[in-house]
């Protein structure tokens, strides 16, 4: 009789959720969000009937005959799989089994279909990584959740990434990196607080990440932060009772309970654990809630009246105990529950029975840290960040490629050049016409002064001082700007050419950077009547732009050019442009002069907010004291000396060059980013 009104009642069913399947057959379900709706609400009596059935036929039976109600999608495959994985983890507990049905339900999926259904295809990596766990396939857990996170990364908004946070700190939790763990909990609340309107689901699941947080630093031994994040889980939850059913809120208020217990346990204060862990035992059995957690709370009972001395109510906890874990075993709670029995015998004066408990709750110990010796040295949050560094790696030598040299730029090239040079003539005439106006000025000036008497005449050298002053700083300029820039410029234009003429490195490279240089060179030289003292570097860092001249001098193969500069700090531009050309203008000394195979350039920041500069090659060396007359070394120790700072020269022949200049205030001064 019982069989026929059962099949009675599946008829019925089905009929009911055809009808209802054929009312929705018009709704066309094409966001993943609706064809998740849909189907769960179509399987609701399956899902039902696993609980009291223990099987899963009527579910597929209800699944084959909506399968035509709606289109044909890789999630709607995926659905027999799903439903074959929480099967096995909820009741059968063939790890295998359900991990083999995850990974068919992950195959179905193409990288476009990825994109199309992100949180499922997410959901499914997670649910296989755990299964992989259980299975201790700890090193294919990891590459599932590393995918997981690609996944999270690419399509997800920051809400929907929680998901992955929160299984990630799960994994760490499990793996005791607790400091870890906590990092990702906070982590998951702050996305998952992002999501707008608390639901139900939402609201449960972020005062469990409290409560988790909570639990990672119960473990890590810091009672006092644990109960701060215990009290805000429970204060979450009482702020959003209204969303939550009150089963849940029974749950959550004895689980809480039980965690601030242990707590007060770590602080000693066995009067504040004692009440809150018969509240968390009174509530968490008529709430369903985990039965390992509730075997917790119990043990930690009984310790508490081992400690207080009340040994008859502890040997009553432990046979309660002893009955659930009979029922529901839990390796954790057999270790402690054996332990506390050696101590409970140790107190009848049982020796016999205190060495057994007490050999088999050792015998559990080493099992269980030997399983946690394996999680350890396969750290979920380190293996995904060395995956991550290697797929940059690779990303890095795929964009190493560069494209063939373009016939027409020789041409660009010539006509270039052939600009240059006239630009070039011209500013020299030009110069020189000042040059022939200054010295006429100078010789009238003369003239003048000596018709004077002694007090015009005084006056007169005072006048004449000041304007030699400034026609000396303004050809000063002039030739700075010529010798430093251009001149510069264009040896390194020079030596590429020479370099791709002789066929050495690469002629595209080497090409497009001579043309580069050439724009400069021409946009120098047509704004020098303006901008004589103005900086070409552009807005790159001191450091980007030395290394950037040492790369191009390596590139000519006449010298091999070390650099070791300091992390890119702010600095002053009159000073970033003052090392810059100093730079330069030693270099091409070296390359010209010095014969050197090999130059080294160290640039590092002060105590007191300057730079320093080192310069060494190890050339044919000079004599210093006939070197300071050249305009190459004027011109370094007049730009160091013009910002206050100091340029020094030691070399003699056969010796080598070293170079040190000084710059101070170089640096530009950060504000106070020092918390409270």
């Amino acid at each position: 009789m019982k069989k026929n009104s059962t099949s009675v009642l599946w008829l019925l069913a089905a009929l009911l959720f055809l009808s209802a399947a054929c009312d929705r057959k018009h709704q066309s379900p094409t966001t993943e969000a609706g064809e998740r709706r849909w189907w769960d609400a179509a399987l609701v009596p399956g899902y039902r009937s696993i609980d009291s059935l223990r099987h899963t036929g009527y579910i597929r039976q209800q699944y084959d005959s909506l399968r035509h109600l709606a289109p044909e999608t890789p999630f709607s495959r995926s659905i027999p799989f799903e439903i074959s994985a929480n099967y096995h983890l909820f009741f059968t507990h063939n790890w295998a089994a359900g991990f083999a049905a995850l990974d068919s339900a992950l195959a179905g999926f193409s990288e476009k279909e990825q994109r199309h259904y992100p949180k499922t295809y997410l959901g499914y990596l997670l649910f296989a990584g755990d299964m992989a766990y259980r299975l201790g396939h700890y090193t294919q857990a990891n590459e599932l959740y590393f995918r997981a996170k690609r996944q999270s990364d690419r399509y997800l908004p920051l809400c929907d990434r929680s998901a992955y946070t929160y299984a990630i700190a799960m994994v760490l939790y499990r793996q005791q990196a607790f400091e870890q763990s906590a990092g990702f909990f906070r982590e998951a609340f702050t996305e998952q607080a992002t999501c707008g309107r608390v639901s139900g689901a939402i609201a449960l699941q972020q005062q469990e990440i409290l409560s988790n947080t909570g639990l990672c630093y119960l473990r890590l031994q810091r009672p006092d932060s644990a109960l701060a994040y215990f009290d805000q889980a429970l204060r979450y939850a009482e702020a959003h009772r209204d969303s939550l059913s009150p089963l849940s809120m029974q749950r959550i208020r004895g689980v809480i309970a039980g965690h601030r217990a242990a707590a007060w346990l770590q602080l000693r204060n066995y009067a504040a654990a004692e009440p809150l862990l018969r509240y968390s035992l009174a509530l968490i059995a008529p709430a369903a809630a985990d039965p390992g957690f509730g075997q917790g709370v119990r043990l930690n009972l009984a310790s508490l009246y081992r400690i207080t001395h009340r040994y008859t109510a502890m040997a009553a906890e432990l046979d309660t105990a002893r009955r659930a874990l009979d029922t529901i075993p839990d390796a954790v709670n057999e270790q402690k529950w054996n332990d506390l029995r050696a101590a409970l015998a140790a107190h009848s004066d049982d020796a016999l029975s205190e060495q057994a408990y007490y050999s088999r709750a050792e015998a559990l110990r080493d099992s269980l840290n030997a399983v946690q010796r394996v999680l350890a040295s396969v750290n979920v949050s380190r293996q995904i960040r060395d995956k991550e560094r290697d797929m940059h790696v690779t990303m890095l030598e795929k964009s190493r490629r560069f494209d063939r040299i373009v016939f027409g730029l020789l041409a660009a090239v010539i006509v270039l050049g052939g600009l240059l040079l006239w630009f070039i003539l011209r500013g020299y005439r030009r110069n020189q016409q000042n040059l022939e106006k200054v010295k006429a000025l100078n010789i009238r000036i003369r003239r003048q002064q000596k018709e004077l008497d002694a007090e015009a005449a005084r006056r007169q050298k005072l006048v004449m001082e000041a304007v030699i002053q400034a026609q000396e700083a303004e050809r000063t300029a002039i030739g700075l700007e010529l010798h430093d820039n251009v001149n510069q410029i264009l040896t390194t234009v020079k030596l590429h050419n020479e370099m791709a003429i002789d066929g050495i490195g690469d002629r595209e490279l080497i090409l497009r950077r001579a043309a580069q240089y050439l724009q400069q060179s021409i946009n120098e030289i047509r704004s020098l009547s303006k901008r004589l003292s103005a900086p070409t570097l552009g807005k790159i860092s001191l450091h980007d732009s030395v290394a950037e001249l040492a790369e191009s001098i390596n590139l000519t193969g006449r010298l091999r050019v070390r650099f070791e500069g300091m992390e890119p700090l702010p600095v002053r531009q009159d000073a970033h442009l003052a090392l810059y050309r100093i730079i330069q203008e030693a270099l091409n000394n070296t390359v010209k002069h010095a014969g050197a195979q090999e130059a080294f350039i160290h640039i590092e920041g002060t105590n007191d907010g300057g730079l320093r500069l080192v310069y060494t090659d190890n050339g044919a060396g000079f004599d210093p004291a006939r070197a300071r007359a050249g305009i190459g070394m004027t011109n370094m120790t007049t730009r160091a000396e013009s910002l206050g700072g100091t340029c020094s020269l030691q070399s003699r022949p056969g010796a080598g060059c070293r170079i040190e200049v000084r710059l101070p205030n170089a640096l530009v001064p950060q504000p106070d980013t020092a918390t409270l």
